[in-house]
């Protein structure tokens, strides 16, 4: 979820707002469920966790985006383990660091649920994520190992066709649910499906396909996430984003939406173990929940710029 989007500063704003509702989600109405614990719902984000959603779009968009940009399987792949892998295993250490204080007896992990995690493959193999945020991984890579699969056939160009099969791949699955489901993204595939419809869209605003995939993705979300809520927040996010390919989200070019934007992937990777964690024991000792919310949600934001900035972009730089 890491991916270059300089060249579209409201992007880069939009994946940050994403990371903070899902940040806000956790350490609120999610905390409470996770943790058994019996405090006020007023200050519950209930809906946060819906940013993932947007998460999936915006990759859909940039990742297409890519592909007009890359010479070689090798070098997208390079590029993306550059953008994914440095700063996982950055956050995953500091995580892990963190759960040897850990007394809420919520995360116990075996090594092997260790080193799967180490790989980022623990999705494929049903092992227990350190990180309860980390599970969106796993849609992730298999988008990007579809889209370079594609582009490497050549038939990226024929992509509405590609779609179209994409989709109803879906509807099929729904029958009988299998592996290929979690391999060809039929649970998240309509998100990605958006995205790089709104990517056609920004290159040129005349086409009248892309604006049929969208309405036929978002339409396909009542029946594969089989929620009414999900389609409505689905709707709103493609409101946004036609907003932003019609230019209409300058608001967003600011520097305080692009900060959280850039530090959104270490946000996204450490804020929900070691925000549980570091929450419970302030609880624990007295400090009133909301207080704890803002305190630890600060300290994340806090950790996450260092990662970035010291971490993760000396070490992509030296790297690429």
């Amino acid at each position: 979820m890491n991916n270059n989007l300089n060249r579209i500063p409201e992007l880069e704003s939009l994946r940050g707002i994403a990371a903070l509702s899902v940040m806000l989600y956790h350490y609120t109405s999610f905390f409470r469920a996770s943790l058994h614990y019996n405090f006020s719902s007023i200050f519950d984000f209930q809906f946060g966790h819906h940013g993932v959603e947007l998460f999936f779009m915006i990759s859909g968009f940039v990742i297409f985006m890519s592909l007009d940009r890359i010479n070689s399987v090798r070098q997208f792949v390079y590029k993306r383990f550059l953008r994914l892998y440095p700063t996982y295993w950055i956050c995953l250490l500091i995580t892990l660091i963190v759960m040897l204080f850990d007394n809420t007896a919520q995360f116990d992990f075996s090594l092997k649920d260790k080193v799967f995690n180490i790989l980022m493959f623990q999705g494929f193999f049903h092992v227990k994520n350190i990180d309860g945020s980390y599970w969106s991984l796993l849609p992730e890579l298999c988008f990007y190992a579809m889209m370079i699969f594609f582009w490497r056939l050549k038939i990226i160009k024929d992509i509405f066709l590609v779609v179209l099969v994409w989709l109803v791949l879906m509807y099929v699955v729904l029958l009988r649910p299998s592996l290929i489901d979690v391999l060809l993204n039929l649970k998240f595939g309509v998100f990605f499906i958006i995205g790089i419809m709104f990517n056609l869209l920004y290159k040129n605003k005349k086409q009248l396909y892309p604006h049929i995939f969208i309405l036929l993705a978002l339409v396909s979300v009542l029946f594969v996430r089989d929620s009414v809520e999900v389609f409505c927040f689905t709707s709103l996010f493609v409101l946004v984003f036609y907003l932003l390919i019609y230019q209409k989200l300058s608001f967003l070019n600011n520097r305080i939406f692009i900060f959280f934007g850039e530090i959104s992937y270490p946000l996204y990777l450490l804020h929900q173990t070691i925000g549980y964690i570091l929450i419970y024991n302030l609880i624990r000792y007295g400090m009133p929940h909301f207080a704890s919310i803002v305190l630890i949600a600060i300290f994340c934001i806090g950790l996450s710029f260092l990662v970035y900035k010291y971490l993760e972009q000396p070490i992509i730089n030296k790297l690429r």
